[in-house]
């Protein structure tokens, strides 16, 4: 069986026929199977985390050096902007309100249960990333003298 191979092939690490395919070792056809699936889920879990926590981390250390340029009291300021950051970084890390809300929908209209707890899952780690970060500057951020 002969394989004809053009300059696309030549430019990509993984072609997309099959007969081309066939001939590359099996890790790597496991590779090219699970990134037509959309990559490994652990993976966008995890990157959905810290893309939200690295949003409100961020925008609040960032945002107190403005009050601090602005000379307004900068910790009640990172406080109150960690609060409203938290949904903004959510919704930032699962790509946008939309496709967050149409892979919803298709696990519940579509009848398509995987969706619905994928695109939950997407959702409690965002949550949990942005929530966990506004917690650690709120513990960072506290008077030790207080208590």
């Amino acid at each position: 069986m002969h394989v004809q191979v053009n300059e696309t092939h030549l430019l990509s690490p993984f072609p997309d026929d099959a007969e081309t395919a066939a001939y590359l070792p099996l890790p790597r056809r496991r590779v090219m199977a699970r990134q037509r699936r959309g990559g490994c889920p652990l993976a966008r879990l995890a990157a959905v985390f810290f893309i939200a926590y690295g949003m409100t981390a961020g925008g609040v250390l960032f945002g107190g050096l403005a009050a601090v340029l602005s000379r307004t009291p900068p910790v009640p300021f990172m406080l109150r902007l960690a609060e409203d950051l938290k949904y903004w970084a959510v919704m930032a890390a699962v790509g946008g309100t939309i496709t967050a809300l149409k892979s919803l929908e298709e696990g519940v209209f579509g009848g398509r249960p995987g969706e619905l707890l994928k695109g939950l899952a997407l959702l409690g780690a965002a949550f949990l990333g942005a929530a966990l970060a506004a917690q650690h500057l709120a513990w960072a951020l506290r008077d030790p003298t207080r208590g």
